[in-house]
């Protein structure tokens, strides 16, 4: 056969808007697209973009990176990272097909982020909590289309908090087992430490 063209890119933006790059595409559709990587393409790419500040309608993010290749029956992004609520989000993917379906593994992390932050994302009050979030997570799933691999999924979670405070009113709403170590709502309690395994 004939070799694949290769072409390499590498660009550097100031600011760039992200929703004007996907203006005409619709989340509605992304569980029927399919996964199926070209075991013979015409062409490979190997692309890097770098972006101060990257926006999509109202959110902003800082210091964008994302690296990656194709080749025949594989798509690598090595490295897909950004400034996200204090701290760094950091991600990388793989997908590769064999016969009908491809299987995708995934990597994502995120490292000092503020709680405060986070948790007024979700409509919490100011000051419900505070401290340093880590997290990360490992996802593999195998599929023709989104959908189908959603259904054929396993992985893995670590979050964990330290060095923070947690309102008693947060924690009461976050857990009824958790209320009986507290009388009242009122009131805050130390976070030494919290850590949650999926």
């Amino acid at each position: 056969g004939v070799d694949p063209d290769a072409i390499a890119v590498a660009l550097a933006f100031a600011q760039l808007d992200a929703k004007a790059l996907s203006s005409g595409y619709s989340f509605a559709d992304l569980r029927a697209k399919s996964l199926h990587v070209d075991a013979q393409p015409g062409v490979t790419i190997d692309a890097g973009i770098t972006a101060d500040r990257l926006i999509y309608g109202a959110t902003v993010l800082t210091d964008f990176v994302v690296r990656g290749r194709s080749s025949p029956g594989e798509v690598t992004v090595n490295d897909l990272s950004f400034g996200l609520v204090g701290g760094r989000a950091l991600a990388s993917a793989h997908a590769q097909t064999a016969r009908a379906d491809t299987r995708l593994g995934l990597v994502a992390a995120l490292t000092g982020a503020d709680t405060g932050q986070i948790a007024g994302l979700f409509g919490a009050a100011t000051g419900q909590i505070s401290g340093r979030l880590d997290a990360r997570a490992e996802v593999e799933m195998t599929g023709e289309t989104v959908a189908a691999a959603l259904k054929d999924n396993s992985g893995q979670a670590i979050v964990s908090v330290i060095q923070g405070h947690v309102t008693r009113d947060l924690l009461e709403k976050l857990s009824t087992d958790l209320r009986v170590l507290f009388r009242s709502g009122e009131g805050s309690t130390r976070l030494t430490c919290l850590l949650a395994v999926m």
